[in-house]
């Protein structure tokens, strides 16, 4: 598996649905409540995906506001 892009951390919005990801093998399981943000679209298995991510660090600021 490869990431395509930086992961982000961002406080969670209550108003929006969350998803609930699951995954186990043979040595383990594990859980991730995830959020997806209203531009991301719904194909997560598209491959041909060739965008680049470096100018996306616009973004990361509605993830950082009000933290402190």
């Amino acid at each position: 598996m490869v990431l395509k892009s930086k992961p982000v951390l961002c406080l969670p919005d209550i108003r929006s649905r969350f998803l609930l990801r699951t995954g186990t093998s043979d040595r383990g399981l594990g859980a991730a409540l995830v959020q997806r943000k209203e531009n991301d679209d719904d194909d997560d298995d598209d491959d041909d995906d060739d965008d680049d991510d470096d100018d996306d660090d616009d973004d990361d600021d509605d993830c950082h506001r009000g933290w402190r």
